[in-house]
Parts: structure tokens; sequence; C-alpha cells
């Protein structure tokens, strides 16, 4: 598993850069109450996946590193999506350098890259004991990963959308009073 997995891997990090803004974009579309852009970014994105796997697995012979590349063009098609529906409603750059807030930034995004880090060196532990065990734990833990993430996103998901509706009713009576 290891030579599959490091090939996958080193490919995949390739990617990584079109993640973290795609990352950004979504939390500045759930600021403008925006949802509907970033799911349909991402349903785009995922089934160009679903389209070239097969592709580049089966008919470029290329296997796990198919695989890798379909997903990483599928993670720069979401992120290319979303910056360009992002130009078309606000301007990306400041009036000037004062206000951007670059310190504001840091603290934030180092809260961020903290709870990343953290969230990721779990994984990585728990996969990398799954691994030492054999193929059948880990095809079980990434069993148990896919779930634990789709609960999560869908918890995510729910959080934001009651965010944006207690917004709305709180503005709402702020009107009417």
């Amino acid at each position: 598993m290891m030579n599959p997995a490091q090939k996958y891997l080193t490919l995949r990090s390739l990617g990584a850069p079109a993640v973290l803004l795609s990352l950004a974009m979504q939390g500045i579309f759930r600021g403008l109450k925006d949802t509907k852009t970033p799911l349909y970014a991402t349903v785009a994105g995922d089934l160009t996946n679903i389209i070239l796997d097969p592709i580049f697995i089966f008919v470029c012979r290329l296997g796990v590193s198919g695989a890798a590349i379909a997903h990483v063009l599928s993670q720069y098609l979401i992120s290319f999506i979303l910056l360009v529906k992002l130009m078309k409603q606000v301007h990306l750059l400041p009036p000037s350098l004062r206000n951007l807030q670059f310190s504001r930034f840091l603290k934030n995004g180092f809260y961020l890259l903290t709870r990343v880090i953290a969230a990721t060196i779990c994984v990585t532990l728990a996969a990398s004991m799954a691994a030492r065990l054999g193929s059948t734990h880990m095809a079980a833990f990434q069993i148990c990963l896919q779930i634990w993430l789709t609960s999560s996103l869908l918890a995510d998901g729910l959080a934001v959308a009651g965010q944006v509706f207690n917004n709305f009713q709180f503005s709402s009576c702020l009107c009417f009073q």
C-alpha cells in the first residue's frame, strides 16, 4: 500500500492550493449568504472527477495516478468557478493597503490553520495505525472516515443554513421595530 499511497498523495498535493482557495471562497460566499454557488461549483467539480476517474484510471491506464490527477483537476475547476463568480460580485483588491487589515487576516488565519493541522494530524495518525494493521483495517478506516466526513459536512451545512436563517430573522425584527 505504501507505493500507491505515496504516488497518490504526491500528485494530490499539487491540488492543495486549489483546495485552500476554494475553502476560503466558500467561506466568503457563506458570508454573502450565498450557499448555492459553492454547492453548484462543488457538484460540477465532483461530476468532473467522476467522469475523469474511469478515463484516467482505465482508458489511459494511469491507475492510482489517474485518480489523483482527476481529483486535482476537479479541485482546480471548483476554484476557478468560485473565483469567476466571486469576481462578478465583489472587488477582490482593496482601494489601499491599509484597508487590507493584514493583521486580522494573520490572526484569523492562524486559528484556522491550527484547527486544520490538528484535524489533519488526528486523521493521519488514525490512517497510519489502520495501515499498519493491514488492508482490511485500512478499508474499514476509509469507510468510517467517509461517514464521518459526510456527517461533519452535513452538520456544517445545516449550521450555515441555520445561521443565515437566524440572521435573517434578527434583521427582519430590527426592521419592523
